[in-house]
């Protein structure tokens, strides 16, 4: 089973579900859906299902983005603080037992990393949104994640925060960047990666999950080829592979 970690409450939510099915071309009787917004899921539902899944995505989040956590108002900042209680000590004690294979994906990255010991902020330097070319170091061009990617291929971006400094730990390896963002990927131990950019979006599903999104600006882009969906494949033979 395939837990999908979800952090949306709007329109998006179906569209990031029908794209990770997409990419990772499975049967939807192999996936469990969990919402952390929802008031049912809690530490310990939350702490069940990792224990019971065969491997773990963390989705992006809409409305949720760290610039809620830095500038937002009360109640959307109580929100994101009961994520951050709910979910840092079952997914911390995941990641570190290293069995499972875990994806994180943009705002799940972030997260991540937080829980990691990094420091994760808004950076306008740092930004991105649209279709950006991503480069591999030396590390990420020999990781079975990017299998059959070279350095430089394209990927969906879209987000405001962004990892500042990344915790100093031997277990962490940073295997990709972009021209804006200094961490667009890193592995913690054997079984976790952990990618900014949207592995599941092709250049359509861009445009319309800007639509959702009037904050991100009214952009013109120009029409890519996105190879980041071949990361997902590479899940799946990982996920086979430790079973």
């Amino acid at each position: 089973m395939i837990l999908l970690v979800q952090f949306r409450d709007d329109q998006a939510g179906w569209h990031e579900l029908r794209c990770v099915y997409d990419g990772l071309k499975l049967s939807y009787s192999q996936y469990k859906i969990v919402n952390v917004l929802s008031s049912f899921v809690t530490k310990k539902t939350l702490e069940r299902d990792f224990n019971s899944a065969d491997a773990v995505v963390l989705g992006g989040s809409g409305e949720l983005g760290w610039e809620v956590y830095e500038n937002g108002g009360k109640s959307k900042i109580e929100i994101f603080r009961n994520v951050l209680k709910k979910l840092q000590e079952p997914l911390l004690k995941l990641v570190k037992k290293d069995k499972t294979p875990v994806l994180a994906t943009c705002f799940g990255h972030q997260l991540l990393a937080h829980f990691l010991g990094s420091e994760v902020g808004l950076d306008k330097e740092q930004a991105e949104t649209g279709v950006f070319s991503i480069h591999l170091t030396k590390e990420g061009k020999n990781n079975p994640i990017f299998n059959g990617l070279k350095r430089g291929f394209n990927a969906v971006v879209g987000h405001k925060g962004s990892i500042m400094e990344l915790a100093k730990d031997k277990k962490i390896k940073v295997l990709a960047y972009s021209d804006r963002c200094k961490i667009q990927a890193f592995q913690y131990g054997k079984n976790t990666y952990s990618v900014q950019f949207h592995p599941e979006l092709s250049f359509e599903d861009l445009l319309f999950r800007l639509s959702l999104y009037p904050s991100y600006g009214k952009v013109k882009f120009q029409r890519k080829k996105v190879l980041a969906p071949r990361v997902l494949e590479n899940f799946i033979k990982i996920i086979n592979k430790s079973k």
